[in-house]
């Protein structure tokens, strides 16, 4: 699962989350996806730090999510990985999750 630095979608869901943004109906389908993931974004952070600490909430979740379906739990049984990463987009490089 590969997310990326600054993404525009978990930063929607943080606008929803932090200050009940609504926006227009596709984007608000994905935000509607991501916020239960970013349950523990501090508010006393910085803009910044809160969209890199949602991005790679985002991550998380989402390798959490695909985990608890009948298809991911085949797939680990079948001994595939999920593993979480992130593009960093300024410098090109991915760095994965542990």
């Amino acid at each position: 699962m590969l997310g990326h630095e600054g993404c525009g979608v978990v930063k929607a869901a943080l606008e929803h989350k932090l200050a009940r943004r609504e926006h227009l109906s596709r984007i608000q389908n994905l935000v509607d996806c991501i916020v239960p993931g970013l349950a523990e974004i501090d508010c006393q952070l910085s803009e910044q730090e809160q969209l890199t600490t949602a991005v790679r909430a985002n991550v998380c979740w989402s390798v959490h999510q695909i985990l608890e379906t009948t298809e991911g739990q085949n797939a680990i049984k079948a001994r595939a990985r999920l593993v979480g990463a992130i593009y960093e987009r300024t410098s090109g490089h991915v760095r994965f999750l542990v």
